[in-house]
């Protein structure tokens, strides 16, 4: 278990942090690459920004999470829950996921329209 108040260094790659309580959690810009956060509650956690680069999240609670300009270049959300997570600026396309990944409603992580709403017309 992560200690409450525990300040945590920003290059967290290759961490093991299994089933650990995360939620509400400041990790903007943390380096985050490789990391094992399986079964993970991240739920409300701020990770805006954070490179999750190869990361695993199978079966992590991501409910609510900011995820606003993350790095998620093959990165592992199956069975992961990101109902009501911030999605905004987040390329999903090398990103590994199931059909038991849970996403918001309306939310289509295989479709060019997530980039097209962040960025506005770039893509055309």
């Amino acid at each position: 278990m992560v200690p409450y108040g525990r300040n945590l260094s920003t290059n967290c790659s290759g961490i093991e942090l299994i089933e650990e309580d995360l939620s509400y959690t400041n990790l903007e810009e943390f380096d985050l690459s490789k990391a094992n956060l399986q079964k993970a509650d991240l739920s409300y956690a701020n990770l805006r920004g954070a490179d999750l680069s190869e990361a695993s999240l199978q079966g992590a609670n991501l409910r609510g999470a900011d995820l606003t300009g993350a790095y998620l270049n093959r990165t592992n959300l199956q069975g992961a829950d990101l109902d009501g997570a911030a999605l905004e600026y987040v390329d999903l396309s090398t990103s590994i996921y199931n059909e038991e990944t849970i996403w918001t409603k309306g939310f289509s992580p295989n479709s060019a329209s997530n980039l097209e709403e962040s960025y506005g017309n770039i893509l055309d």
